[in-house]
Parts: C-alpha cells; structure tokens; sequence
C-alpha cells in the first residue's frame, strides 16, 4: 500500500528497449514476486524479465500480432489477447508452450482483467462497453456489465473504452473512457456510473486526453495513464495531480513519455510505464513512502495494525530481565520476600515465584475503573496445590467479598483453568492449563458490552457476561503472584501463591481483539528487514537483535527491503530466544520469501547452540536438496522429511515458502500458496531441544548436525524477505494471506 504523499523520482530508468520488447508495447504487467510480463509483438514471444536483472529473462513462444492486453493471475497463469492470431483471449502457463481459448469475441480486447470471483472482463472497445465471462462456468453467457452498445457520454454509456480495473474487495468496475475524457466507477452490478475524474466530474479533478489504463491502490486512490497528454497521473488524499511527463509535451527525455499505454508497480512501489512511442519501458524509483499505514500482519484473514507494538493505552509492562521495573516507568514493582529471575524465560529472563518463600510482588494502584481493559502475561507452572486458586494479579477495594479484580488459576475438578473475576462477576476457563510449559494467558474486559473473555495460548478459552463492572474506588496497590486482600477473607485454604514463573505481564486500559491475542501469544518473531530495521524482530516479543555477517541489504526486496547472502561460509542471519521452538511437541511454523541465485544451500537452521562447539541438537528445518527441490524437515528422534516438485521455485523470482507442523496435520510444504507436500504418518510428534534455540538463516555453524536428511548442508547465495516464526500451525487461509498480502 502506498502512502497517501507518495512521489516519485521524475526522470525514469530505461530498463528494456525496443532490442527486447519490440515495437508498438501496449501493455506490461508485474506479479507479487516483481516478474515483468511483456508481450513482444516483433517476435512473438511474451518476455519475462526478472527486476534487479534483466539479463536473465524467459520467453514464451505465441503468435501477438497486434496483441493488446495481457493479465497474470496467481500460479503463472498467463491470459492474452490474440485475436488476430489465434482469436479471442488464450491462457499459457509459465512451463508450457500450449495455449488455451478462453473467450472468442467479434472483436478485440482493449484491456482485460480478472476479478476474485474468476471472472474475466474485457473492454469491448469497438462497441463501447464492458464485458464479462465466467471462467468457471463456460456455459454461462458472456455479459455486458457497462454500456449499452452504443457510442455516448451519458452515465449508461462509453466510447472507446480501454482501460479496466476492478476493486477486489468491493467488485466496483473502473473504466478508462477514452473518447470521452473521463474515469467511469461502475458499482457492482450497477449500470449507472460517476465520473471520478476527467471531463463531467461532479468535483474539479483534472483534464484527460483519452485516459488509456488505470489502476487502483489500497487506499482506493487512482492511477491514470493520460495517453493523449503523454503523462501519468496519480490521486491522493489532495486530489489529482502529475506524477510523470509532466512537460506538457511528448519527448524520449528521462523525464518525458511519447503516448504512454500502461502502468504497473512493483512490490517496492516503484512506477514502471509503458512508453509505447519510445518503444521503451521506463522505471520511475518511489521517492517518498512515508506515513504507510499497512502493515504486514494478519490474523484469520483480518490484517491488524500491529497494536501490540503501540504503547497507547498501555499503562504497565514488567519484562522482569533482571529487575522489577515498569518499561513504561509507571509502576515499578517491589518483591515481598526474596525473589530471583532466570536467564531462559519466555523472552530473555523471566521472574521465579518459589512457593515455600511466599513470594509476591506490590505495584501502586493502577486505574482500572470504569474502563475497558486487557491483562496479558505468559506463565510457566512448576506446581500447583489442593488450594482453591492460586493468584497471578491482584487489586481488591477492601478485604471483604466480592471486592477484588482478580486473575488467578482455579481448580475445578480434577483441573486448573483461568479465572477472571471482579465482584461478584466470575468467569471461570476451560482449557485446563499444564505444568512445566509456557503458556500465554489473557484476560479482557470490554466495557461497553460487559463481556469477559479468557484466552489461553491465543485461543478463545471462555466469555462471560458480567454484571456489574469495578467501580470501587481504591489506593490499594496491584499484587502479582498472590491476592493477600482475598486470603485474607477467604483463608489460606482458598487462596494461595503462584508456583512458576512470570514474564511479559502487561496492563492496558483498552480492549486488545482476538486477533491481536493471537498475534501477541503465537508470533515469535518477525524480521522484515527493512532500513532501519534490518536486524530487528518487530513482532510482539521483540527478540533480541540479530547477528550477521557477510551480507547486505536489496533495497528492493518483496516488500520493502530485503536481505542479500552471498552463498560464502561466512555469510549468515541469527536471532536467539526462540523457545516454542525448543519445546516438544508445540506446533510451529516458519515462513519467509526467497529469491535464490542458484537453487542450494541451507535456508533455515535450528540449533540448541549459536556457534562452536559440538551439535547437540541442531538440523535444517528448510533448505534445497541435490536437485534444486525445497525439502522441510523437523526431527522426532530422527529425521522427517518431505519435499516439493523441482520446477516449484526459479531462480532469481521471489518465491513464498511456509513449513508448518502439529499433532494433527503433522508436517507441511507450501510453496507460493500451494500445499506441495505433507506427511501426517511419520511426523506424529517433535522431539525438541528442551532449550531456548537460535535459528540461522542461509548457513550453519560448525559442530555438525543432529541429521542431514535431503538438505544439502551448503550456504545459501541469494536474497530473503519477510521472515516469520509461530508457535501454531498456519491454516492455509493464513498461507494465502501472507502470500497475497
């Protein structure tokens, strides 16, 4: 997503001329991995170019005499006009010289563009309207979902349409009216447009001269291909205004276009123009990008905004690395009796609550009256006794019944679960919790509904209604790890210290979503290796900084920045403090994009140790094998292995590759949104490390390895981006989303 004061460099880069692309280019398109698809009329060929280097490139064979249009949908299928070869739109796929009819018209395409829903639409230029064909359902008639047929520039009609563009979320229709000077909004399923820009616009916008292509950002704001005033023309939150060719006049300058036909941008937000007088494509480097809003975060198919990283209405946070301070420097803590920390916590140190010291922490009040709020901590129990509940957190109005707002672990039965209560409003979990493991625990509370919700481990554990809300006021403090004020009413008998450890408590005055939950309790880490933060995890728990060595940053990578190895024995990425990772049958997964100068090497490697020594427990969790496939392994006392088709990543194209496991679906291969290999026999359980592990990227260190299995134990030689680490099985609508986002 561009930010809404984008700009860009005015004087653009010739990245292929008329020697590779041809004359009369009428048409470009990028894919979500940067590749460049150009219809080359001259030699009828459809040229691939790789962004970053042009030098390697594909072609694929296929009569384009006076093609118009071309459209890549997701796993390289490749749809074409040819009516005056072949007829009509065709399909071809990236490994295949075969082409497929897919619509046969009287007429030519001027643009075509395929919809979420599989439809396939075509700007039926030469009678004045759109056209729409299913390409699921053959059988269902092609339609006409704009104009009439007929030449006019009311509402209900075009002339000369070319460009299209459909919103995938809302399905509205964007028409480039060339003959009349104006962009059409068509809204789903209606006939009736308005002019958002050009001549008729109900607002002042800005004068076209047979506006050509168009595209639409997330924002919603508009890209126009002013073909007549050989410019590009782009929207913003200010309106319309010249982005490229802004002379007023055609030219061949590196600041001038000569009847511009189309546009496209790559992942980086780079402006790539069709100049097609100039027999040229013209690169035009982003400038400015900031205020983005997007974030590549997500959750259930709802992307967030990385809440978790806000310190809005966060009123405390104890890390406990070392000491009871408060990161907010709120409410710092002061320990009752003597307590002590330990170096492998959740996230770097954790604190120790011994049972036979009673040990305790007092916090000053904090306000949670009469407001929302979310208390969220991971706990690790070592014991748990007959009594009733042992208390996490604390803050009582008085020592009598029904005065305290409390977080505690309550027996019921046989098991201990989440207890969230205030007053005389009690909310009691049902995912019984287990000793000796890491476990996030929420607690939310949503005033204007009264709802109480538990999560444990990011899942939805219980939800209350409550029936009154705390009120009481009080000065006195917080406790965690013990509820004196409810001991005090209710005896030891009932109430008693926590048995564990603690780490990442935080108090905040705002309802957290079960999104963020999710994200907070399963994200372990996310590098995406952007300027500035190119060696640091953003994700929720803010691992410590990476180490590397013999690489550098691609400043055009997937998204923003990537990161570049250089295939020596040198060149690495590690990060430390993964310890769901080290944990025995906890469910994880790993997912990073790849762009690989040669099809070897290690990918991503997980160890017991950082570096030196003997392997303990150490083994590549991703890597190529000998003949250039992707394998994803893990280990359950020996090694599992399962690997992708050869042809299911290229070199030098970005490629998506997620590896998941759990008990239930066991191990799992996907590569750029496609389950390619999976094994739920053999990978019924993971025999971890028991340790907090680092994770290597591109390399691995010496001591040797747990098992080889089908990795090639070689470094990696090329570029990476966006890499992530869960603690749960991504589902595959989670796949997709990172890959599409």
């Amino acid at each position: 997503m561009l930010s809404l004061n984008a700009t860009w460099n005015a004087n653009g880069t010739t990245i292929a001329n008329s020697t590779l692309i041809g004359s009369y280019l009428f048409d470009i398109f990028i894919d979500n991995r940067n590749l460049i698809y150009v219809p080359n009329q001259d030699a009828n060929q459809i040229i691939l170019l790789i962004e970053g280097n042009l030098i390697s490139r594909k072609n694929l064979s296929i009569n384009l005499t006076n093609s118009s249009t071309i459209f890549v949908k997701p796993f390289d299928e490749i749809y074409i006009d040819t009516y005056y070869t072949i007829g009509g739109i065709n399909r071809i796929t990236l490994n295949s010289t075969i082409s497929i009819p897919k619509i046969n018209l009287c007429h030519q395409c001027s643009d075509i563009f395929i919809s979420r829903n599989d439809l396939l639409y075509c700007s039926y230029s030469k009678d004045h309207q759109v056209l729409a064909s299913s390409l699921i359902n053959y059988w269902n008639p092609i339609l006409s979902v704009a104009g009439t047929g007929s030449a006019g520039s009311t509402s209900t009609t075009l002339r000369n349409p070319h460009g299209i563009f459909i919103d995938n979320i809302t399905l509205d229709l964007y028409v480039a009216d060339c003959g009349n000077n104006r962009i059409q909004l068509f809204k789903s399923e209606r006939s009736t447009a308005t002019t958002i820009a050009g001549k008729g616009s109900i607002n002042v916008t800005i004068d076209l001269n047979c506006p050509i292509a168009i595209v639409l950002d997330n924002n919603n704001y508009l890209f126009i291909v002013d073909y007549g005033n050989h410019r590009i023309i782009g929207q913003g939150a200010n309106g319309f205004r010249c982005l490229v060719g802004c002379t007023n006049s055609s030219g061949s300058a590196s600041n001038q276009l000569n009847n511009p036909s189309s546009l496209a941008f790559d992942s980086c937000g780079n402006l790539f123009v069709a100049d097609q007088k100039n027999n040229r494509i013209q690169k035009f480097n982003l400038l400015i990008q900031s205020g983005v809003t997007t974030t590549r975060s997500f959750c259930n198919s709802t992307y967030t905004n990385k809440t978790w990283n806000s310190t809005a209405n966060r009123l405390a946070q104890w890390s406990f690395d070392g000491n009871y301070g408060d990161q907010m420097n709120n409410y710092n803590a002061t320990p009752v009796n003597n307590m002590s920390f330990i170096t492998t916590g959740y996230v770097r140190q954790a604190l120790r609550f011994l049972v036979n010291t009673n040990p305790m922490l007092n916090v000053p009040f904090i306000p949670l009256v009469s407001t929302s709020f979310t208390i969220d901590m991971w706990i690790y129990i070592t014991g748990l006794s007959n009594t009733v509940e042992h208390g996490l957190f604390g803050l009582c109005a008085a020592a009598a019944s029904y005065q305290c707002l409390h977080l505690s672990i309550r027996k019921n039965g046989a098991n201990y679960y989440l207890y969230f209560a205030f007053y005389n409003s009690d909310c009691i979990g049902v995912t019984p919790l287990m000793l000796n493991t890491w476990m996030h625990a929420a607690c939310v509370f949503d005033l204007s509904t009264l709802k109480q919700t538990t999560y444990v481990n990011g899942m939805l554990d219980k939800t209350c209604t409550a029936s009154s809300y705390p009120t009481a006021s009080t000065t006195t403090g917080v406790t965690i790890g013990f509820v004196p004020l409810m001991a005090a009413v209710y005896g030891s008998s009932v109430m008693t210290y926590f048995q564990g450890y603690m780490d990442q408590v935080t108090v905040s005055n705002r309802t957290k979503s079960s999104c963020e939950i999710l994200e907070m309790a399963t994200l372990v880490a996310h590098f995406t290796f952007d300027d500035g933060v190119f060696l640091q995890d953003t994700g929720p728990n803010s691992l410590d900084t990476a180490t590397t060595q013999s690489t550098s940053s691609v400043s055009c990578g997937r998204y923003a920045q990537a990161i570049h190895f250089t295939g020596s024995s040198s060149s690495y990425f590690q990060a430390y403090g993964f310890t769901s990772l080290g944990t025995a049958n906890r469910p994880f997964s790993i997912s990073l994009w790849i762009r690989p100068t040669t099809l070897q090497g290690v990918l991503v490697y997980v160890s017991a140790l950082g570096g030196g020594g003997n392997c303990t427990w150490c083994m590549p969790f991703l890597a190529f094998t000998s003949n250039g496939s992707i394998v994803a392994q893990m280990w359950k006392g020996s090694a599992v292995s399962i690997i992708g088709p050869k042809s299911a990543a290229s070199t030098l194209v970005w490629s998506h590759i997620v590896q998941t496991w759990s008990l239930n679906n066991g191990l799992r291969l996907y590569i750029n949104n496609v389950l390619v290999a999976s094994d739920n026999i053999s990978a019924t359980s993971y025999s971890a490390s028991g340790t907090v592990n680092f994770l290597t990227l591109a390399n691995i260190f010496p001591g040797g390895v747990l098992a080889i299995g089908q990795a090639t134990l070689m470094p990696y030689n090329g570029d990476m981006d966006d890499f992530r680490v869960y603690s749960r099985e991504l589902s595959t609508n989670d796949v997709d989303q990172l890959y599409n986002n």
